[in-house]
């Protein structure tokens, strides 16, 4: 069964209306059609209604109460049990508190009593319409954005959300996708109103430094970046990293827009890489041979301290020489680099040349390793 019509302030509003009095609907639809831009369908019953709703959209639903069979309140009962949430307005002549009550219980939008003055009554019947439509609409439009977004961003790495901090000092976040489930353990729903779920999940050596970063994001508007560590119970300590760029609303409050993202693996690889630096470097600087690191067009990257004592040169003053201030170029070294061009690796006894320029000849190993 269909429930949404596209409507705007300026496009036909559809309205169904149901009463068991023909004389009423034939009356309503002849002054609502006549001022308004409304096209009125009519019904003589709560099962006729619902058979016309099977291959038509309204965007409001007008019903009278008392109804052979079924009464309007069953209507709206039955609507509301299979999902239906098309504005629904009561527009009877029964005046009973206890039926405005259960309608609006039941979930009605409206409750209007027809007696009256007909100028009176339905001038709030047609203000009644065109407000709900519109607000029915553009509550729909909304949702299908934030589904298509949801959707988008579940695809996505880490979270987007909206994070604002109010005059008073309270901070919470009003949006949030739903990576932050994964990232700080918790649903959109619980930080909606404050954050303290999310930053009891801050680890401890690193909660300082996360509120000083926010807080001087608010005082300078500047973007906020901050890399720091979550300890959610049941997962591993795991490295984030938080994004956002804030913006002064008219209220005096500061809304960040932003994400999110789990940089675990990247933080561990850096470790990784560094621990291997030092390993490298611990080798180089110990090694008892000497040991340049250069490349193909003769710049040299590095010295080790064995290469500076047979050279008698300081790293610096190697690097700045380069291989033609440190080898002589002759037809060994001319070999040997054509060598090491077609095979990636060589062996060979080269010709080096020290700081006060005597020469000594080295057997020398040479491999391209990236």
């Amino acid at each position: 069964m269909a429930e949404l019509a596209s409507t705007t302030g300026d496009s036909i509003v559809r309205i169904l209306h149901v009463d068991d009095d023909i004389s009423t609907l034939e009356i309503s639809k002849e002054i609502l059609e006549s001022e308004n831009n409304f096209k009125v369908t009519t019904a003589t019953s709560v099962d006729q209604a619902l058979r016309i709703m099977e291959k038509n959209v309204f965007d409001v639903i007008v019903s009278d109460y008392e109804m052979p069979q079924k009464t309007g309140l069953d209507f709206l009962e039955n609507l509301r049990a299979v999902g239906i949430t098309t504005p629904f307005i009561l527009f009877t002549g029964k005046g009973r508190e206890e039926v405005a009550v259960k309608a609006l219980n039941l979930g009605a939008d409206g409750y209007i009593n027809k007696h009256g003055n007909p100028e009176t009554v339905y001038g709030e019947l047609s203000h009644h319409i065109r407000q709900l439509a519109i607000k029915y609409h553009l509550e729909h439009r909304l949702k299908e954005q934030t589904e298509r977004l949801e959707k988008v961003s579940s695809q996505m790495p880490g979270m987007l959300y909206q994070f604002k901090m109010q005059p008073d000092g309270s901070w919470f976040i009003p949006f949030s996708t739903d990576g932050i489930r994964d990232i700080f353990g918790c649903s959109p729903q619980d930080v909606q109103n404050d954050i303290s779920k999310i930053l009891k999940v801050i680890y401890p050596h690193d909660y300082d430094h996360f509120i000083k970063t926010i807080k001087d994001s608010a005082d300078n508007f500047t973007p906020w970046y901050c890399e720091y560590r979550v300890q959610v119970p049941g997962k591993p300590l795991r490295w984030m990293l938080g994004k956002s760029v804030p913006e002064k609303q008219a209220d005096g409050s500061v809304l960040w827009s932003g994400y999110n993202v789990d940089i675990t693996e990247q933080k561990n690889a850096e470790t990784a890489i560094a621990q291997n630096e030092l390993r490298y470097r611990t080798l180089f600087e110990n090694f008892f041979d000497g040991v340049m690191l250069t490349v193909p067009d003769g710049t040299i990257l590095d010295a080790n301290p064995a290469m500076c004592r047979m050279l008698g040169m300081s790293k610096e003053e190697i690097i700045k020489v380069g291989r033609d201030g440190v080898i002589v170029r002759d037809e060994k070294l001319v070999s040997a680099l054509k060598e090491r061009e077609q095979k990636g690796t060589v062996k060979a006894e080269i010709t080096f040349k020290r700081k006060d320029g005597t020469t000594f000849l080295s057997e020398t190993s040479s491999t391209v390793f990236f």
